[in-house]
């Protein structure tokens, strides 16, 4: 019986395929070479790979020099918002076919959406100070906002409407876009959290994040419960993803940290060794 339980909550047995999706899978075998399905895998991650380090690559200037000085600054971030948002909203295509969610409609999207995320913290440099404080949590807000307001300009007023076949897909989509969400906003928390604690009691912070990372799971599967094909892949692109990045931050303070502490302890016991 403990035994079931502990299946019954692990996210890698809680997704299961389709007939559709086996069928699919059958004819890719059958009629799909090896060379291309090996040039997929080469060639897929790229983007993602290729995306930061372009990014990376602008050059930024001094924050002092205020926001006028730093148009690079703005470019960065409307490039980044404008990836996001595009990996985001091809989700569209499987779960909402419906839409009829084409390129140029998802590029028109992005594109209106990306544009008033940057001017809104132009307008926020402006007003309040460059740069402008918690960028990464008011963005949030302002994608939360903007996305679904776009979408009725792209996609017509009745996109929402209650009447259409689509209403059960597109719900399952925001649910999706809402875990993505939490998950790019909640995690960068358990960081914050890290370096509050004092030295001596962050052993215990680091001992919480195995149940922070099944509370994440278990919160992403209740966002997309009724895709059980995608689950077990979408969960390790969003929880794991953050919590390993969560991880690699706290490995290199540790990494900064235990030298220094070593030689602090070293250098009390010498200074009371010679004091008694």
């Amino acid at each position: 019986r403990l035994e079931a339980k502990w299946n019954r909550i692990q996210v890698g047995h809680q997704g299961s395929y389709s007939v559709e999706r086996l069928e699919s899978f059958d004819h890719y075998c059958k009629t799909t070479s090896p060379a291309r399905v090996l040039l997929v895998c080469i060639l897929t991650p790229l983007p993602a790979l290729l995306a930061p380090v372009l990014l990376e690559s602008l050059p930024l200037r001094p924050p002092s020099e205020s926001w006028t000085a730093n148009w690079v600054y703005w470019i960065r971030l409307g490039l980044a918002n404008f990836v996001m948002n595009f990996a985001g909203m091809s989700l569209l295509v499987p779960l909402v076919p419906e839409l009829k969610p084409t390129s140029r409609r998802r590029l028109i999207l992005c594109v209106v959406t990306t544009g008033g995320y940057v001017a809104s913290f132009v307008l926020g440099a402006a007003g309040v100070g460059f740069p402008v404080p918690f960028t990464l949590y008011i963005g949030r807000l302002f994608v939360a906002l903007y996305i679904p307001t776009t979408m009725l300009f792209v996609f017509g007023r009745n996109t929402f409407s209650g009447s259409l076949p689509c209403r059960p897909n597109l719900e399952r989509f925001f649910s999706c876009f809402r875990g993505f969400m939490a998950q790019t906003t909640i995690s960068p928390f358990y960081k914050l959290l890290y370096g509050f604690v004092p030295v001596s009691y962050r052993g215990l912070v680091v001992l919480v994040l195995p149940v922070w990372r099944f509370a994440a799971k278990e919160y992403m599967v209740s966002c997309i419960r009724g895709m059980e094909d995608f689950i077990p892949e979408i969960v390790a692109m969003t929880v794991d993803f953050f919590q390993r990045v969560v991880c690699i931050g706290l490995h290199v303070v540790l990494r900064i940290i235990l030298p220094f502490s070593v030689v602090y302890r070293r250098g009390s016991r010498t200074i009371g060794t010679r004091i008694s």
